[in-house]
């Protein structure tokens, strides 16, 4: 089996990645899922 550990952080650090990400989607820094599959559909055509 092939388990990876992963590293708890905290509820501090939890919260403030939380919060950036929030700020980020507030100012429009995002890709929608839509686009994503959109652009890697066209991707896959030409390679």
């Amino acid at each position: 089996m092939n388990k990876k550990k992963t590293k708890r952080i905290t509820r501090k650090q939890y919260n403030k990645e939380v919060n950036e990400a929030v700020a980020r989607i507030e100012k429009g820094d995002f890709v929608k899922h839509k686009d994503v599959v959109e652009e890697l559909s066209k991707w896959y055509l030409f390679h």
